[in-house]
């Protein structure tokens, strides 16, 4: 609009009063945009084994920054190594990684289960589960084993390990639900998918993580998706 007729100081009044909420929106956006991918690279960092407190004060040497030390007891690999190749696509690398290590713990098991769950590697992934000694499992590793027979588009698998998961006195989490929804999703079971989905506590959800959330939905969608039936 022309402001020409006002005098300048009122004009400037005006346009700062009608850009304001529009100045606030862009800010608050810009706020909620760096906080988001501060929480994404704090979790990132956490996943892959490096060390939180220093990322939070320093996040800008998260590219050059080195494994910090780990207490692995005989062990000199840590896990995160293993996460990284497996997120970079070294599966074989990665693999051989894991062999190389005398006496794994159960955080090398859950490590080179996710990479077979990235590969696909079906037969593999259920050579490592036998070695895993049972008192070991945990969430984590029960989680990565079913999220391997997602992945393979085996259901009944992931059915069954999550039935014993619980028998044996492990409970889920929110991830481990998403791995659920997402087996029955990629073997186009929506009922099933629907079923895992609204059994999930509420009060689970709603502390999951805004990520985790999506995922719990997008999961499920996907499955109305294969089946050609979303609405």
């Amino acid at each position: 609009r022309d402001f020409s007729s006002l005098g300048s100081s009122m004009a400037a009044s005006i346009r700062r009063l009608l850009f304001a909420p529009l100045r606030a929106c862009r800010s608050f956006q810009a706020q909620n945009v760096t906080a988001t991918a501060a929480q994404w690279k704090l979790q990132e960092c956490t996943r892959l084994g490096l060390n939180r407190e220093y990322l939070r004060n320093a996040p800008e040497k998260l590219s050059t920054r080195t494994d910090p030390p780990v207490d692995l007891g005989d062990s000199v690999v840590p896990p995160g190594q293993i996460t990284r190749l497996a997120r970079t696509g070294r599966f074989e690398e990665g693999l051989a990684l894991f062999r190389s290590i005398e006496q794994p713990d159960i955080r090398h098991y859950s490590a080179v289960l996710d990479l077979c769950a990235k590969a696909a590697w079906k037969e593999t992934a259920s050579e490592v589960w036998k070695e895993i000694p049972k008192s070991a499992h945990n969430v984590v590793s029960y989680t990565a084993m079913i999220n391997v027979f997602a992945r393979n588009m085996s259901p009944d698998e992931a059915e069954h390990l999550f039935e014993e998961m619980l028998a044996n006195g492990v409970e889920a989490n929110i991830i481990t639900y998403n791995s659920m929804i997402n087996a029955y999703s990629m073997a186009t079971k929506t009922e099933k998918a629907m079923s895992t989905f609204r059994s999930i506590p509420i009060d689970m959800f709603s502390a999951a993580s805004e990520s985790n959330q999506q995922t719990s939905f997008l999961s499920l969608m996907s499955g109305y998706a294969r089946l050609g039936t979303c609405r």
